[in-house]
């Protein structure tokens, strides 16, 4: 183990009975010895796991309010732009209006991704 100056052996496990760290666990039938580290398994750090992962999820949800901004703003330059270029022959114009609703596309994409993100998020730390 380390920083025990303990090396439990499969036929002596008790050899570090006492000792931090590393907790041994005694042979299971086709597995051999298992050594779990204690960080792993202490329920206050999936407690804390599972408060990081709630404090991600509202940073990731606070950004939603933005992007639903961002777009209701692309909406508008897009409709303004419509208004301003009607009926001109350009094809900037008509160009323009389309990389708008690419942007707005993107957005809505990106709002998906996060009610996604923020989904996979709870059900991982559901199953901690």
């Amino acid at each position: 183990m380390a920083g025990t100056g303990c090396s439990p052996s499969a036929d002596h496990p008790a050899d570090c009975a006492g000792k931090t760290g590393t907790r041994f666990s005694p042979e299971r039938p086709g597995n051999g010895p298992r050594v779990e580290s204690e960080d792993i398994r202490d329920m206050s750090n999936i407690q804390a796991v599972r408060e990081s992962i709630a404090q991600a999820n509202q940073v990731a949800q606070e950004s939603v309010p933005a992007l639903q901004q961002a777009k209701s703003s692309l909406e508008n330059a897009q409709s303004v732009l419509q208004q301003a270029t009607e009926g001109s022959q350009q094809s900037d114009a008509e160009q323009s209006y389309a990389l708008l609703a690419q942007a707005i596309s993107q957005i809505e994409e990106a709002q998906q991704t996060v009610a996604a993100a923020i989904s996979t998020a709870d059900g991982y730390a559901t199953r901690l």
